[in-house]
C-alpha cells in the first residue's frame, strides 16, 4: 500500500493539504498521513533539455569534462554585491570554458551599496577572465527593498547598473529574479528596463514537483512582463555526476532555444 501512495503522489500530485479523492477511496483513509508525510520527500528532479546549470562556490565541480547531464549553457556567480567575489569564479569559468560550455556570469545586486561600486566590481572580475563571444553579463534581482527606499531610487539603480555594463561590454545584460521580488519595483506597468526587448529574462520559479511542467507555469510570470522569459528556474535540487551537492537548473523557452542554438542569433 504504501508503494501505491508513493507512486501515485510522485506522477500526479504534490498537494499535502489535499489528497486526491480516488487516492483515499483506493488505498483508505488511514493513508492521508503518509500522503502528508510523502510531500515532504524531495523527489528526484528530471533536468530538462537543454540543460541550464547555475553554480556558486556553494556547489563543487569535481569534474567539468565528465558532467552529465552535459549543460548546454553554465551561469556562475561573479560577485555580491561590491566587494564579494566569488572564490570559484576564476577557476570555474576557466573550467567550463576548457570543457566547451557557453559561460555567462552574474552579479548579485544589493539595494544597500553603491551601484558604481557594484558595477565595477563585477566589470574588473569578468574582464579578467577574458569577454569571450557567448559571454553574457546577468544581473540578479533578489530581495526586498530597504525600508524607505522608494521604488523611483530603486529602478534608477538598476537602470544605471544595467546600462553601464552594457555600455562597458557592449553586450546586453540577462535580468534575472522573480515575480515577487520584480513585482514590488512597480505597480502595474513595468519599467522601461524590464521592458527592454534587448534584455533576456530570466524567472525563477519552484513547483513543488517541475516534472510536472513542459513550461513555465503561468502564475510565475511577473506582472506585465511582455514575453514568455528566455529562461525559466524550475528547482535547486538537481543532481549531476561531476558535482557534488544539489544544483539549480534552468530550462530554456522553445523560441529562445532556437535562437541559442544558432550563434548567429545568439
Amino acid at each position: 500500500m504504501n508503494q501505491l501512495v508513493y507512486e501515485y503522489y510522485k506522477l500526479r500530485s504534490r498537494s499535502a493539504e489535499n489528497p486526491p479523492k480516488h487516492l483515499v477511496e483506493i488505498v483508505g483513509t488511514e493513508s492521508e498521513s503518509l500522503f502528508r508525510e510523502l510531500a515532504a520527500i524531495s523527489l528526484p528532479v528530471d533536468i530538462k533539455r537543454p540543460v541550464v546549470a547555475d553554480l556558486s562556490k556553494w556547489e563543487i565541480v569535481t569534474d567539468w569534462v565528465g558532467m552529465s547531464p552535459r549543460p548546454a549553457l553554465v551561469i556562475l556567480r561573479a560577485t555580491y554585491g561590491y566587494a564579494y567575489i566569488d572564490p570559484l569564479f576564476a577557476a570555474y569559468i576557466r573550467g567550463s570554458r576548457q570543457a566547451g560550455y557557453p559561460t555567462w556570469a552574474y552579479h548579485f545586486f544589493l539595494y544597500t551599496q553603491n551601484w558604481r561600486s557594484q558595477a565595477d566590481t563585477y566589470l574588473r572580475t569578468v574582464k579578467a577572465q577574458g569577454i569571450t563571444p557567448d559571454f553574457k553579463p546577468v544581473f540578479d534581482i533578489e530581495g526586498y527593498l530597504p525600508s524607505g527606499m522608494s521604488r523611483a531610487t530603486a529602478n534608477g539603480m538598476i537602470e544605471n547598473w544595467l546600462s553601464y555594463v552594457e555600455n562597458t561590454l557592449g553586450k546586453s545584460c540577462v535580468l534575472y529574479s522573480s515575480r515577487n521580488y520584480l513585482n514590488q519595483l512597480y505597480a502595474v506597468v513595468p519599467p522601461a528596463w524590464l521592458t527592454n526587448p534587448s534584455r533576456l529574462k530570466w524567472v525563477a520559479g519552484y513547483p513543488n514537483d517541475p516534472n510536472l511542467y513542459s513550461d513555465m507555469p503561468i502564475w510565475y510570470r511577473p506582472v506585465g512582463m511582455p514575453e514568455d522569459p528566455a529562461l525559466w528556474q524550475y528547482s535547486d535540487k538537481a543532481r549531476f555526476i561531476g558535482i557534488t551537492g544539489a544544483v539549480d537548473v534552468s530550462d530554456m523557452s522553445d523560441w529562445y532555444e532556437a535562437i541559442f542554438s544558432n550563434p548567429v542569433g545568439c
